[in-house]
């Protein structure tokens, strides 16, 4: 099966940034043909060109035929379904409210997924019909993150992991209030990392 993925930016360590590349990487295992639309290429999207999985922010340079669209990102979701007007297509729904995660209004989008119940709302808001709209919550690599020991009775170390700067000092206060030790990784805290499964396990 070929599949068109589509996702606004494709630069940094984002939510749909990890879930689109982790996601292709996954289906090109299992044997599909991946190709992905852009608006901004960055490193993953460097990455994902390194493991053989064509990135591009040039519409026109996709060719058909695809055998469906799985659309995150009005623009791009948008703009690939016009590109494709007779492949099915799905929207995904991340955000319950930044303009570019509004439903696009193609005949080719057939299904709209919502990660969360507050997603699904803001698409039945949007007039989705219930019957087209399917909540599929966030996933998790089983493989990566492994069960750890036991929890303590009382939790006294915390990672957080954090987008941006605006939410440091609220975790850290509600940490202190509750005695316990916290640390932040993600861009927010200026270290990234590649592998949070290893931080993890040393809390």
């Amino acid at each position: 099966m070929r599949i068109l993925f589509t996702n606004i930016v494709l630069h940094a360590r984002t939510g749909t940034e990890i879930l689109t590349r982790d996601l292709a990487f996954e289906m090109k295992r299992r044997g599909h043909e991946c190709q992905i639309y852009t608006h901004a290429m960055g490193p993953i999207a460097q990455w994902l060109i390194g493991e053989g999985i064509p990135v591009t922010d040039d519409i026109a340079r996709i060719e058909g035929p695809i055998d469906i669209i799985h659309g995150n990102h009005t623009t791009v979701a948008g703009i690939a379904a016009a590109r494709f007007p007779r492949t099915p297509a799905i929207f995904v729904c991340h955000d319950i409210e930044n303009w570019y995660d509004t439903p696009p209004r193609l005949p080719n989008f057939l299904q709209y997924v919502a990660i969360g119940p507050t997603a699904a709302h803001r698409l039945i808001g949007q007039d989705i019909p219930r019957e087209r709209l399917t909540i599929i919550p966030n996933g998790v690599d089983q493989k990566r993150f492994r069960p750890g020991p036991p929890l303590p009775p009382k939790c006294r170390t915390a990672l957080a992991f954090c987008k941006t700067r605006e939410l440091i000092a609220p975790i850290r206060r509600a940490c202190r209030k509750a005695r316990i030790r916290v640390d932040f990784v993600g861009y927010g805290a200026r270290r990234p990392t590649e592998e949070p499964e290893k931080l993890m396990p040393q809390l």
